[in-house]
C-alpha cells in the first residue's frame, strides 16, 4: 500500500487537494490488484480542520499529532498566484510550521512531491536545495531569486531529482500524482489510472506560457513583448531590446530575469515560440511558413526549437488542434 501525507495549509487550492483524494480512489476502483492501493492522510494546521480557498474546508490531523511523516508527502498549491502574495505567505506562522514539519519528514526519509506554489513551501523547508525543480511558470523568476540554491527549469511540467518531485501550475498536480503512481506501482498501472481519468501526462508547460501574464509582474515588459512581436520574422539582439525598453542591457537583463527567470534573449525566444504555437493552429499555413513567420530558417529549425522547449514536434500541435 502507498501511504501519503497530504500537507495542506490555510488557503490551499482545492483542486490539488481533491485530485489527490480522487486519484487514490481511482486506483482502488481500477481493479489493478490489492497491492495497488493508496491511503491518503490529510495533515496540517493545529485545530483539526483547514479552510481551503473558495470557502471550502477539509478535516486534517494537526501537525503536532501526526507522528512520523509517511513515505510520501504531497504538497499542493498554497492558494496564492501573485508574487507579492506568495512572498507574504511565506512569513505566515502556519506556513513556517508546515515548512518545519516538512523538513523533519524529509530528514526522516519521506519523499516530497510538490506542485504549483506548493513548490515554494517545499523550497522554504530546504528539501529542494541543490536540486533541479520546476514551479508554476509565471513565478519562476521569483522562485529563482528567492531560492538560489535550486536550479529552476519552468519549461518542464514535471521534474524528478533524487527523492523530490516537482510539478508546474495548478493542474500539473495531476501529472505529479501520476508520476508517484508510476514510481510506486509501475507504468502499466499509471497508464490504467491515466486512462480512467482521461488525462495523459504532459511533458512541458511551454504551450501554456503567455508573455502577457508577465505584465502584471513588470509592466515595462510589454515594451519588450511589443518589440519582439513587431519584429517577429527577424533575429533579435540584446542591444535592440534594451534600446526599445529605454534601459541599459544590464538593467533589462535584471528586470527580465526577476519577472521570468529567463535572459532577455530567451524571453524573446519564448514569445516567438508562443507565436509559432498560435500560428500552427492555422491549417492553411505550412510548418515552413510558420518557421519563416517567426524568423527561423526552415521547418527543421522550428522542429528543433519546439522539441527543445516543449518536448513535442510541430505536428503534435496541429494534431491537438485538429481534434
Amino acid at each position: 500500500m502507498l501511504e501519503i501525507d497530504l500537507l495542506v495549509v490555510p488557503g490551499s487550492g482545492p483542486v490539488g487537494v481533491a485530485a489527490t483524494v480522487d486519484l487514490a480512489e481511482a486506483i482502488t476502483r481500477s481493479h489493478t490488484g490489492a497491492h495497488a492501493s493508496v491511503d491518503v492522510r490529510v495533515v496540517g494546521g493545529d485545530i483539526g480542520t483547514i479552510a481551503l480557498r473558495g470557502g471550502m474546508s477539509i478535516p486534517a490531523i494537526p501537525l503536532s499529532d501526526t507522528g512520523p511523516a509517511r513515505p510520501w508527502v504531497v504538497v499542493p498549491g498554497i492558494g496564492e498566484s501573485g508574487a507579492t502574495e506568495v512572498e507574504r505567505r511565506m512569513n505566515d506562522p502556519e506556513l513556517r510550521a508546515a515548512a518545519a514539519w516538512l523538513a523533519a519528514g524529509s530528514e526522516g526519509g519521506s519523499r516530497v512531491a510538490a506542485s504549483c506554489t506548493g513548490t515554494f513551501l517545499a523550497a522554504e523547508a530546504g528539501v529542494l536545495h541543490e536540486r533541479t525543480v520546476t514551479t508554476t511558470w509565471w513565478l519562476a523568476g521569483l522562485f529563482a531569486a528567492r531560492y538560489p540554491r535550486c536550479r529552476v527549469d519552468a519549461d518542464r511540467m514535471l521534474i524528478r531529482d533524487g527523492p523530490a518531485l516537482t510539478a508546474g501550475a495548478a493542474l500539473g498536480h495531476v501529472d505529479l500524482l501520476l508520476a508517484i503512481i508510476e514510481d510506486e506501482f509501475g507504468p502499466a498501472i499509471a497508464g490504467i489510472v491515466s486512462s480512467r481519468i482521461a488525462v495523459a501526462p504532459r511533458i512541458s508547460q511551454t504551450p501554456f506560457r503567455r508573455s502577457a501574464v508577465y505584465r502584471d509582474l513588470d509592466p515595462d515588459l510589454v515594451t519588450v513583448e511589443r518589440y519582439v512581436l513587431d519584429h517577429l520574422d527577424q533575429p533579435i539582439r540584446l542591444d535592440e531590446l534594451a534600446a526599445a525598453a529605454h534601459m541599459s542591457s544590464r538593467t533589462l537583463a535584471r528586470r527580465v530575469h526577476a519577472a521570468t527567470g529567463l535572459s532577455p534573449i530567451r524571453f524573446a525566444q519564448r514569445i516567438k515560440v508562443e507565436s509559432a504555437l498560435d500560428l500552427l493552429r492555422d491549417p492553411h499555413r505550412s510548418v515552413t511558413e510558420v518557421a519563416h513567420a517567426v524568423g527561423l530558417a526552415d521547418a527543421t529549425t522550428l522542429n528543433r526549437l519546439l522539441r527543445r522547449t516543449t518536448g513535442q514536434p510541430p505536428g503534435r500541435f496541429r494534431t491537438a488542434t485538429a481534434r
